[in-house]
């Protein structure tokens, strides 16, 4: 696509948007497709980076989940980081729309934004010196409000969640983001391409190239411009053709309005928490998952002893050393010969035939 934009559009890709766990950036670089003189900058997709907030933390419940931190009172211990005044799904959802909230409030302000991403996390801990003062700040403690309440999440926690934050405020990380660019639109495209072509259902290069074609028409045209591609195609096409692909575009548009309704998106944030608490207890079964910017990292607890898969892998190289873990006999046991005496039961005596008298038969058939 780099190399022949100069040929087919006479244009220059100067900036790269990416999501973090693709190689094509360095690629790129490395085959200079407009020589040396043109420079391609890198900017990452806000979108993609705000879901590493939750998947960060969402990680900390696995690879901390033996860990025994005392309750608020000290009277007992809890194992693991999800239960009250912890690192809650709750708490994980909030934390990443507010890293996502602060991101998009400060395009083109680096400072300002690390500074906020600052004092999310410090007013949890309550520290409130990088929260912004006066009555119109969000911060109910420096606006004064009498129903503030201290948080009240475990220090141990805090300090397990720290690191993430460090990783996530890099200068480096949110230079890329100072452009405010996003991968929606690809996102969208996607979506109408494998609504027609499933990814998990095997298909031929055409077959993709006609899905990829009949998106790329419904993405700029709509669904009247079917109706072109049914004429090209020798198809008989009517009026009545026509007017059902015209009330599909008009049905589209309706429900675009009725995307921006405050009821809509109440429904949907309702929609998104029950996602959200599905997808929350499938981590605590998974040991990993996909995520944003997570290809190539090496995930500590397939390393560990503790895991699932290693126990497995132990199991099975026991089985093949010749010592057997389950309660099923050795298979090459069956090969050892032994005394007849001492496995096999006696024969059975042969049955009496039905017709045959008792004083001629005996069980040795003489």
């Amino acid at each position: 696509m780099w190399g022949r934009s100069l040929e087919l559009y006479k244009l220059r890709y100067t900036t790269f948007i990416g999501d973090g766990d693709s190689s094509s950036y360095k690629s790129i670089l490395a085959a200079k497709p407009y020589g040396d003189d043109v420079t391609i900058t890198k900017s990452d997709c806000i979108g993609h980076v705000q879901k590493r907030m939750g998947t960060q933390l969402r990680r900390l419940w696995v690879e901390h989940k033996d860990v025994k931190i005392p309750t608020p009172s000290g009277e007992s211990v809890r194992k693991g980081l999800k239960g009250a005044n912890q690192l809650t799904a709750d708490l994980v959802n909030r934390l990443q729309i507010y890293y996502g909230i602060v991101i998009r409030s400060h395009i083109g302000d680096k400072p300002g934004m690390i500074t906020a991403i600052t004092a999310i996390y410090c007013h949890h801990a309550n520290d409130h010196s990088y929260c912004p003062p006066g009555e119109s700040s969000w911060c109910k403690y420096n606006r004064g409000d009498p129903s503030y309440a201290p948080k009240e999440i475990q220090p141990e926690v805090l300090e397990l969640m720290e690191p993430v934050f460090e990783r996530l405020s890099d200068e480096d990380l949110l230079e890329r983001l100072q452009r405010g660019d996003t991968q929606n639109s690809n996102e969208a495209l996607h979506s109408l391409i494998w609504r027609r072509c499933p990814k998990g259902v095997f298909a031929s290069h055409e077959i993709i190239r006609f899905s990829t074609s009949l998106a790329v028409i419904q993405r700029n045209v709509g669904s009247i411009g079917l109706a072109h591609v049914l004429h090209s195609l020798g198809i008989l096409d009517t009026a009545v053709s026509e007017r059902l692909l015209e009330k599909l575009d008009v049905k589209k548009e309706n429900q675009l309005l009725r995307t921006r309704s405050v009821e809509y998106k109440r429904r949907r944030q309702v929609r998104r928490g029950m996602k959200k608490r599905r997808e929350d207890a499938l981590w605590q079964k998974e040991t990993s998952s996909y995520e944003a910017g997570g290809f190539g990292m090496i995930e500590e607890e397939e390393e560990s002893g503790s895991s699932k898969g290693a126990r497995k892998r132990r199991k099975k190289v026991s089985h093949q050393e010749g010592q057997p873990t389950s309660k099923r006999p050795h298979r090459a046991a069956a090969s050892v010969s032994t005394p007849p005496s001492e496995t096999c039961p006696p024969p059975a005596s042969p049955r009496r035939p039905r017709d045959s008298d008792d004083s001629d038969w005996s069980p040795s058939g003489q």
